[in-house]
C-alpha cells in the first residue's frame, strides 16, 4: 500500500496520505499547497483553477489560484502564458481590479506601483475604461499613471493616434476639461484628455453652468495665461482673474502692465489681437498708437505711418471715448472745426454751411489759425486784414463798427468795410451807389473833411478836399457844415475854393437863381465883398512869398518885422517901425503914434480873417514878441473851428523864410486887436 507519497498513475499524479487514502481538494503537503480533483483525486497542475465551496472551508472565500507544473500554488506576481498575474501572498487568490504592488510583490530593483488586473486576472496596459473613468497603464510595467503623463503613440490607444500629455488624479482617473492643479489652471481635451497648449475655446462643455464661454490661452507648460501676452507676433490680453481672452476695448491698468508702462485703453479684434493705427469700429473711427496700441484721445497728428498713401497727413481730435470728431466742436476754451468726412482739423478759411452748424445757426465763413482755433476780432492773414465777429467767429463782410473789443489799446474805434472776400478796403471805394473813403493805413472809414492826395486817387485825378457825412457818404453841391456854407463839385465831390458859379444843379430851395460866389481856401462861403477883396489879395501875396525870405533893414537877417514890412510895402503902405524897445511889440503898443493906423484899421482878434496883421505879446509862446499875418482858421475834419488857435504866415517862425504855423490866438498871447488893411 502506498502511503505519504505522490504516485504517477496513467499520466496523472495522485497523493496518498498516511492511511493510504487518495487526497482530494486542497491539501498542504510539506511547504506547499496543492489541489486535487474532488472526484478523481488527480493533482491540479499548470493551470488556473477555481476553488469553489467544494474546495474550501466555510471560513474561506471562492477564489482562483494557480498551480504550477509541480502542483504548487503560486503567490505574488507571475507571468503565465504571456500574461502577468498576481496572487495573494497569503491565500494565493488571483487578484483582479486595482492592486497595489508594494515591496512584498516586486523585486528589490522594481518600484511600488498600482496596476489593474482584468476579470481574467491579466494585467492591463495602455488606456482602460473602468467604471466610468479612463485610466492609463504603462505599456511596459502596467503601472497606473498619476499626475502629468506623456502618452506615447500606440496602436492600442483608443483616444488619440499621436503622443500628448495628459493628467491623472492620484487615483489614476484621467482628467478632462478645466482643472486647477497646484497654482495653475489647465485644460484637457474633452475627448482625448490631451493637455491643451495655445488657444482654446472653452464652451459649455468645458465650464460650469455659472460660468460663461471664453477663449483662453495655455502656454507650453499648459498653464492658463493671464494679463498681456505676446503670441506669434501679436499682443493679446487675458482677464487677470478668469483668463478669458479680451476682445473690444480694454483698459489696461497697473494690474496689466509693468511699472515702466502707463495705463492705457487698447482694442483687441475678434481674434483677440491688439490693433494699431486707424480703425473704424462700429460707426466711429479710432486711432491706436503704432507702437503701444494705446487708444489716442485729444489732438493727434496722423502722419504717413497712420494713413494710406492715397490719404494726406492731418491733425484730428479724438474725444474721451477715443472717437474721431467731425464738424464744429468747442474744446477747452476754443472752437475748432473738423472735416465732416475725414475728420481733418481745419486751418484757414472754412465756409460753414448747414452741414456744419445747427438749424438755429446761419451759414458763415470762419477762420481757424495754425493751432485750429477759431479766430475772433481783427486778424491780418497774408496781405489782408479781416474781421471775425465775437461770439460766432463769422467773417465780416460789409461795414463793421470796430469798437474797443475789436482793437488793441493802442488803436481807436473805427468803422471799416470788408469786401465779399472779407478783405478790409482802403482809400476810395464806390459802395452801393456812394463814394466812401477808408484810411490808407488803418482802413478806418473817414467822415468829415478829407484831403485826397495821390495816395487816394488815380493818376488821372487831381488832389482834392472832399467831405463825407456821418455815414461815410461823399457829399456834393452846397452843404451847411458847422456854421459855414461849403460847395462840393458834382461828380468829383471836390471842395470848391475861390470864385464859383452856382448853376441850377447847385442851387438850394433858398437860392433865387444862378449866382457867382466866393469860397476861401478853407472852403467857407464869404459874402462880404471887402472881405473877399482882402482875402484874394492876401492869397496872392502868400503865393508869391511862401518859402522866400526878405531882409529889408539888413539887420539880423530875415526877421518877423521884415515879414510884416514886406507885406506892408507890397500893399503900398508905409512901414511902422519898432523904435522904442527894438521889438515888434512896439508896433501895437505905439500904434497911435507910429502911423500904422493910417493904412490899417483895428479889429478884434475874435473876428480875424486872412490878411489881418497880428502882434503877439512877449510870452512863453513868443518870448520877444512876434508879428505875423493871419492865414486862416484851424478846423477839424468835421468843420469845427478852433477858437484858441489859428494859422499864421510870417518870417522867423522856426525858419527864416515865410512859412505858416499854428499859434495861440487868445489875449494871453496876442494883443487884443489886429490890423486889417484898408483896401
Amino acid at each position: 500500500m502506498v502511503k505519504n507519497q505522490f504516485k504517477l498513475i496513467d499520466g496523472s499524479t495522485y497523493y496518498f496520505d498516511v492511511n493510504g487514502v487518495k487526497a482530494k481538494g486542497q491539501r498542504k503537503i510539506g511547504d506547499y499547497w496543492y489541489c486535487f480533483d474532488i472526484d478523481s483525486g488527480s493533482m491540479i497542475q499548470s493551470q488556473l483553477f477555481f476553488l469553489g465551496q467544494n474546495y474550501r472551508s466555510s471560513n474561506d472565500k471562492d477564489k482562483y489560484a494557480y498551480y504550477d507544473d509541480h502542483g504548487h500554488m503560486l503567490y505574488k506576481q507571475h507571468k503565465l502564458d504571456g500574461y502577468w498575474y498576481c496572487f495573494d501572498q497569503y491565500s494565493g487568490a488571483m487578484k483582479t481590479g486595482f492592486v497595489f504592488l508594494g515591496p512584498d510583490y516586486h523585486a528589490s530593483w522594481d518600484n511600488d506601483k498600482t496596476v489593474y488586473y482584468d476579470e481574467n486576472g491579466h494585467m492591463v496596459y495602455d488606456f482602460q475604461y473602468i467604471d466610468g473613468n479612463w485610466y492609463y497603464f504603462n505599456d511596459n510595467s502596467g503601472a497606473i499613471a498619476t499626475g502629468f503623463t506623456k502618452i506615447p503613440v500606440s496602436n492600442t490607444n483608443s483616444l488619440s493616434s499621436s503622443s500628448y500629455t495628459a493628467y491623472f488624479t492620484p487615483e489614476g482617473k484621467m482628467v478632462f476639461g478645466q482643472k486647477k492643479i497646484g497654482k495653475y489652471w489647465y485644460c484637457f481635451q474633452i475627448n482625448s484628455g490631451a493637455m491643451i497648449k495655445g488657444f482654446m475655446n472653452l464652451n459649455e462643455l468645458y465650464h460650469s453652468e455659472n460660468d460663461v464661454d471664453k477663449i483662453a490661452y495655455y502656454d507650453q507648460n499648459g498653464h492658463m495665461v493671464y494679463k498681456q501676452k505676446y503670441i506669434d507676433g501679436y499682443w493679446y490680453c487675458f482677464d487677470k482673474n478668469s483668463g478669458a481672452m479680451q476682445t473690444g476695448f480694454t483698459f489696461l491698468g497697473k494690474d496689466y502692465h509693468s511699472v515702466n508702462d502707463k495705463d492705457k485703453t487698447v482694442y483687441y479684434d475678434e481674434n483677440g489681437r491688439m490693433l494699431y493705427k486707424q480703425h473704424k469700429i462700429g460707426n466711429y473711427w479710432y486711432c491706436f498708437d503704432q507702437y503701444s496700441g494705446a487708444m489716442k484721445t485729444g489732438f493727434t497728428y496722423l502722419g504717413k505711418d497712420y494713413h494710406k498713401t492715397t490719404d494726406g497727413d492731418k491733425t484730428v481730435y479724438y474725444d474721451k471715448n477715443g472717437r474721431m470728431l467731425y464738424k464744429q466742436k468747442k474744446i477747452g476754451k476754443y472752437w475748432y472745426c473738423f472735416d465732416q468726412y475725414s475728420g481733418a482739423m481745419i486751418r484757414g478759411f472754412k465756409y460753414l454751411d448747414s452741414d456744419y452748424h445747427s438749424s438755429s445757426d446761419t451759414d458763415k465763413t470762419a477762420y481757424y489759425d495754425g493751432k485750429g482755433h477759431m479766430v475772433y476780432g481783427q486778424k491780418k492773414i497774408g496781405n489782408y486784414w479781416y474781421c471775425f465777429r465775437f461770439g460766432s467767429g463769422a467773417m465780416v463782410t460789409g461795414f463793421m463798427n470796430l469798437n474797443g473789443s475789436y482793437h488793441s489799446k493802442n488803436d481807436q474805434n473805427k468803422i471799416a468795410y470788408y469786401d465779399e472776400n472779407g478783405h478790409m478796403l482802403y482809400k476810395q471805394q464806390h459802395i452801393d451807389g456812394y463814394w466812401y473813403c477808408f484810411d490808407k493805413n488803418s482802413g478806418a472809414m473817414k467822415t468829415g473833411f478829407v484831403f485826397l492826395d495821390s495816395d487816394y486817387h488815380s493818376r488821372s485825378e487831381e488832389d482834392k478836399t472832399v467831405y463825407y457825412d456821418s455815414k461815410g457818404h461823399m457829399l456834393y453841391g452846397q452843404q451847411y457844415i458847422n456854421g459855414n456854407w461849403y460847395c462840393f463839385r458834382l461828380g468829383s465831390g471836390a471842395m470848391v475854393t475861390g470864385d464859383f458859379t452856382l448853376t441850377k444843379d447847385y442851387l438850394t430851395d433858398k437860392d433865387s437863381g444862378v449866382k457867382t460866389v466866393y469860397y476861401d481856401r478853407n472852403g467857407h462861403l464869404i459874402t462880404d465883398q471887402n472881405s473877399i477883396k482882402q482875402i484874394k489879395k492876401y492869397y496872392k501875396f502868400k503865393d508869391e512869398v511862401l518859402g522866400k525870405e526878405f531882409d529889408l533893414d539888413k539887420a539880423y537877417g530875415a526877421q518877423c518885422w521884415d515879414g510884416y514890412a514886406y507885406y506892408a510895402k507890397w500893399l503900398g503902405y508905409n512901414i511902422a517901425h519898432c523904435t522904442t524897445s527894438g521889438y515888434v511889440k512896439d508896433i501895437w503898443e505905439y500904434r497911435k503914434t507910429n502911423g500904422i493906423l493910417k493904412h490899417f484899421k483895428e479889429v478884434s482878434i475874435n473876428d480875424l480873417q486872412p490878411g489881418d496883421v497880428c502882434v503877439f505879446r512877449a510870452c512863453t509862446q513868443t518870448p520877444l514878441s512876434h508879428i505875423a499875418i493871419y492865414d486862416g482858421d484851424i478846423q477839424d475834419n468835421q468843420g469845427n473851428v478852433n477858437k484858441t488857435k489859428g494859422k499864421f504866415l510870417g518870417q522867423n517862425q522856426y525858419q527864416s523864410a515865410y512859412n505858416v504855423i499854428e499859434l495861440e490866438k487868445i489875449s494871453k498871447y496876442m494883443y487884443v486887436t489886429a490890423f486889417r488893411p484898408n483896401l
